[in-house]
């Protein structure tokens, strides 16, 4: 199989479990599935080099493996790289039992 997309394996029977080579093509594909869902697609969930694409039946999901391979999939050619901060304080009068 050419390309980042490593090996599409069935999960069930209503999912797909799509191996990418890379973070960066994982989170591609996700964002690329939840801006144009592949048809009878309920659901996308990315982790380190996997995506899980979940559909409304067996049949949606049958057709998963042929829709993922004709996508394309370069990356974007600019990539956001900010770098957010979130200020966290821990503290309050329950901190040292949750502790």
């Amino acid at each position: 199989m050419p390309g980042p997309l490593r090996s599409i394996r069935p999960v069930g029977d209503r999912a797909v479990l799509v191996e990418l080579d890379t973070l960066a093509d994982v989170l591609g594909l996700q964002e690329r599935l939840r801006e144009h869902p592949l048809a009878g697609q309920v659901d996308v969930l990315a982790a380190a080099e996997t995506v899980l694409v979940t559909g409304v039946s067996a049949a949606a999901a049958a057709g998963f493996a042929t829709g993922l391979r004709r996508l394309d999939l370069t990356p974007p050619a600019e990539v956001d790289t900010t770098l957010v901060l979130i200020d966290t304080v821990y503290d309050g009068e329950d901190l040292a039992t949750v502790a």
